[in-house]
């Protein structure tokens, strides 16, 4: 509603205006009465009106003096200026102090009533400009928060090139260059488990390594949750500074958490620091390693060499990436091949070294168990390996394990994606009248979001919005042909928050407006979109 507040010397004259307007004028109450300029300086602070008609000749504080007043403490405020004195100069003096109409006495009813319906829809106006402002910097955070912690998914599995780097970080405004790796991992109390539970936790872990940490954070995939913090120009000479950090940082991260969720507990692994982009990934597998060596006496673990005999260069991380999307791809033929690229440069580096062998392939498939996860297979082939007296042996145990993981993950991926893709639509269908987002719906049917967007795009031949938008299309022309509710109540009904923007999108979706659809179907012939647009 608009609150108007009255400021008249004479009682028949508020009394005679409150009437003219609550009758002619929807939207809007009388908020209060003041018969002189001090009493309306008092009731503005007070009940904080949206407009005051003012007149300008009253005992005391005047009219003129009052908006001045008025004007400086709520600039926001609108004006109507009333008076019996037809001379412009002299309420010139307050046209700059937000006065918006002027109004001379005896004003006839049809004038008073216009007069304020045009201040009333330049505030309804301006509300609505600053709703969709809002609303627009809502969906822009939303979209850079699902943008950040899939960049940086990206960023740590190499998926990206630098002249992409350079394209994200020019639009998330982020210059990450120098940076380490982080991974949570967050242990559940049996029973203690659940969708909304995993939720609070992730938004909790992001807002306070963000807090503590100049870093983008990734998506939660299963239990665990990738972090890349960037480091200070000044850091970058000195790794025992940004160990000494990072130790203590996340030291204190992890004893907050463990005072806030005392059911659950939280492990990190850290991994060095890396110079360049190209090279995240290392600082990731450094760090995944690290937590899997934390034990159950300690919350986190930074990196050293000894976790890890030998460090491999950049040969083999470029084998060991092409391995993991042979495996995602499910084609057992070319993950052979990888296999055996990588197993040849692995060797090449290790030499006859069992135990360095060992060790690097344990890293392998603490990788491959992170990407099925993020596909979200239940897949878990453990490589507890038998004792082995050559390399040759160790090569063929892996080899057969890998082939078992491919072939189990292409099974689930034809038999369950399908089911998921069903899932998810049925979610939909159900939730579309709410505020839900991709990672809504990719948590419902437990996928990463990226991966989730993806395969809903492939087997559906369009994006999670625009099926989510058909759907409260389809729902809005059902309710337009009903003719029950208003166009304002559809456009909550079916989950949008904006009507100017729901109109736009349904003539977008089907060439004519709510008003001409319902039109249409009122007189029995439905609009031709057609014949409708220009």
């Amino acid at each position: 509603m608009i609150n108007i507040l009255i400021a008249d010397d004479e009682a028949v004259e508020r009394k005679a205006m409150e009437k003219m307007i609550t009758k002619g004028v929807e939207n809007v109450t009388i908020a209060g009465e003041a018969e002189n300029g001090r009493k309306a300086i008092e009731l503005v602070r007070t009940l904080q009106p949206d407009i005051v008609m003012m007149d300008i000749k009253m005992p005391g504080i005047d009219g003129i003096e009052a908006v001045q007043t008025i004007h400086r403490d709520a600039p926001d405020t609108k004006f109507i200026m009333v008076t019996a004195y037809d001379t412009f100069e002299y309420a010139r003096k307050v046209m700059k102090e937000g006065v918006k109409e002027y109004l001379l006495k005896p004003s006839h009813k049809q004038d008073i009533i216009a007069t304020v319906k045009r201040v009333v829809e330049e505030i309804e106006t301006e509300r609505q400009t600053l709703h969709e402002q809002q609303a627009l910097k809502e969906q822009l955070d939303r979209l850079k928060s699902f943008a950040e912690s899939e960049w940086v998914v990206s960023l740590l599995l190499d998926h990206v090139h630098d002249t992409e780097v350079n394209e994200w970080q020019s639009f998330l405004d982020y210059d990450i260059q120098a940076a380490y790796a982080i991974v949570c991992r967050v242990i559940y109390q049996e029973g203690a488990w659940s969708k909304q539970v995993q939720a609070d936790v992730y938004q909790w872990i992001k807002a306070i390594l963000e807090q503590k940490f100049n870093c983008l954070v990734g998506p939660m995939s299963g239990n665990q949750i990738p972090v890349l913090v960037s480091i200070h120009q000044e850091q970058r000479m000195g790794n025992i500074t940004v160990q000494s950090e990072a130790i203590q940082q996340v030291k204190a991260f992890t004893q907050t958490f463990n005072s806030n969720f005392p059911k659950h507990k939280v492990k990190a692994g850290i991994g060095t620091p890396v110079v360049t982009p190209d090279q995240f990934m290392h600082s990731y597998n450094e760090a995944l390693i690290a937590l899997d060596q934390v034990n159950e006496h300690a919350n986190y673990l930074y990196y050293h060499s000894s976790l890890n005999d030998k460090t491999s260069g950049d040969h083999l991380f470029r084998r060991e990436k092409a391995l993991l999307d042979a495996v995602k791809s499910g084609d057992r033929a070319q993950t052979s091949t990888a296999f055996e690229l990588y197993f040849r440069e692995l060797t090449d580096e290790a030499g006859d070294d069992l135990a360095t062998i060992e060790t690097r392939l344990q890293e392998l498939w603490v990788l491959m168990v992170r990407l099925t996860e993020d596909m979200g297979s239940p897949i878990h082939l453990s490589l507890n390996q038998p004792k082995t007296s050559s390399v040759g042996q160790l090569k063929a145990f892996v080899e057969e394990r890998l082939m078992q993981t491919v072939e189990r993950f292409e099974e689930w991926k034809q038999h369950n994606i399908r089911g998921l893709i069903h899932q998810a639509k049925a979610y939909i269908q159900t939730h579309f009248t709410e505020s839900i987002s991709l990672e809504d719906v990719a948590m419902e049917v437990e996928l990463s979001p990226y991966y989730f967007s993806k395969i809903f795009k492939e087997h559906e031949g369009m994006t999670f919005v625009e099926y989510l938008t058909d759907s409260r299309i389809s729902a809005a022309k059902q309710l337009l042909t009903e003719q029950r509710l208003s166009q304002k109540e559809i456009c909550y009904d079916i989950g949008y928050r904006d009507p100017n923007y729901f109109s736009r999108v349904f003539k977008k979706k089907t060439g004519v407006s709510p008003s001409e659809f319902r039109s249409g179907h009122r007189l029995g012939h439905p609009p031709n979109p057609l014949s409708t647009k220009k």
